[in-house]
């Protein structure tokens, strides 16, 4: 099979062009089961929220939130993505975590600048992140954590056949390989109904050469029904109780406006949000003061690369309790 290593030229190839009509395919909101596969059964052990919705201008927002208990630890991750029409990673900020008997947190940001990839990865609070900086040249078409759903679901829905090659990024800011195959649609038993599936292997390969292999099933109509990772004891899989024939939860945002009934409620809802929060601000004339010296402080600073970090800076200074390890500067 052909590969290739242009997403946009993919897009190109299938026949896809960014409009509201493509953004309406692409973006869903899906909650999966987390369990874990032993002798021969599954035991649920936690959840995973997958939320995509488009932007202005083009682009899509990714977030991604999981959680799973596992004997005495808990953990899991966060995914917040800016996502171009063309499937790359404009920004990315992920965490993963696990606390219980091993505490441990990462996390990893990647942001493009003008003419580079800035990446800073490491324990997400205190000391210890690294620096990195990635010509275009070098990173190649990235396809980031969260841009991978949104390409995932591309390609269930265009019943895509064949491989396409780009990159992607490990939590520890490496660049790797990664290679989707794709054998088209087939039919499969899904919650007890017959339904339309693709079947996508994602090869991911480290620049040592270790390969780590994941595979992912879809239907035709994007909803992601379970990903498996090779050697690992947990599963993401849809819900067994789904009714799958059921009129499709993605056909929601194309419908409940035309319901007068639902839009009535929805604007009465809208109306009294506003007026709570609008009460609550001029309640609050500090918050008012303290969002105008943020917002001042932004605009003076113009920070490039990780907003986030730059924002919890400012607002460190008004914590009543700070802790050490927070004092600490990164190591540039």
């Amino acid at each position: 099979m052909e590969i290739s290593k242009n997403v946009q030229n993919l897009l190109a190839n299938i026949g896809l062009s960014p409009d509201e009509d493509v953004k309406a395919k692409l973006c869903f909101h899906e909650n999966l089961i987390i369990s874990k596969c032993a002798d021969g059964s599954t035991v649920p052990i936690g959840g995973i929220s997958i939320n995509i919705q488009p932007s202005p201008g083009d682009k899509y927002l990714v977030y991604v939130n999981s959680k799973f208990q596992c004997d005495t630890s808990t953990g899991g991750s966060r995914i917040t993505a800016w996502v171009s029409s063309s499937l790359n990673t404009i920004e990315e900020k992920r965490i993963e975590y696990i606390s219980g008997d091993v505490n441990a947190k990462q996390s990893l940001y990647v942001g493009s600048q003008l003419d580079h990839i800035l990446v800073r990865h490491g324990p997400d609070q205190g000391g210890g992140r690294v620096k990195k900086v990635y010509s275009y040249a070098e990173i190649g078409d990235l396809v980031g954590e969260g841009a991978n759903l949104v390409l995932m679901r591309l390609l269930a829905l265009m019943k895509h056949v064949g491989e396409i090659e780009v990159s992607t990024m490990y939590i520890t800011g490496d660049l790797c390989t990664n290679i989707y195959s794709c054998s088209g649609p087939e039919i499969a038993i899904v919650n007890n109904s017959e339904q339309q599936v693709c079947k996508i292997r994602r090869k991911i390969i480290e620049q040592c050469g270790i390969e780590h292999y994941c595979h992912v099933t879809l239907t035709v109509g994007g909803r992601l029904v379970q990903q498996e990772w090779h050697d690992c004891a947990y599963t993401i899989h849809l819900n067994p109780l789904l009714d799958l024939a059921e009129t499709n939860a993605n056909l929601l945002p194309r419908t409940w406006r035309d319901d007068m009934q639902l839009y009535s409620q929805f604007l009465d809802q809208k109306v009294r949000e506003t007026k709570l929060s609008e009460c609550y601000l001029n309640d609050s004339p500090d918050l008012e003061h303290l969002l105008k010296d943020y917002l001042q402080h932004l605009l003076v600073h113009k920070p490039e690369g990780d907003v986030i970090e730059f924002s919890a800076e400012f607002f460190k200074r008004y914590a009543k309790y700070v802790r050490k390890s927070d004092l600490d500067t990164p190591e540039e």
